[in-house]
């Protein structure tokens, strides 16, 4: 959905795009945090998270639960 603009159960274009907030966002370490861009389909309800843009250099380095 992100990166093609369609849904990928229904193809529906009638996305809605939820910006990372307070609760978006997933603990990488003590005080740290991962923001959550969500994708919604207005048609059929399917959603979609990827981890915000912003996030992924703090995610990379984040050493947080590294045994999975």
């Amino acid at each position: 959905m992100k990166t093609t603009g369609r849904c990928t159960k229904c193809g529906s274009t009638d996305l809605l795009a939820v910006e990372p907030g307070l609760y978006n966002s997933f603990p990488i370490g003590f005080f740290a945090n991962a923001k959550i861009q969500r994708y919604v389909c207005r048609s059929c309800g399917y959603t979609e998270e990827w981890i915000a843009e912003e996030s992924m250099e703090k995610l990379r380095q984040s050493t947080w639960n590294d045994k999975i």
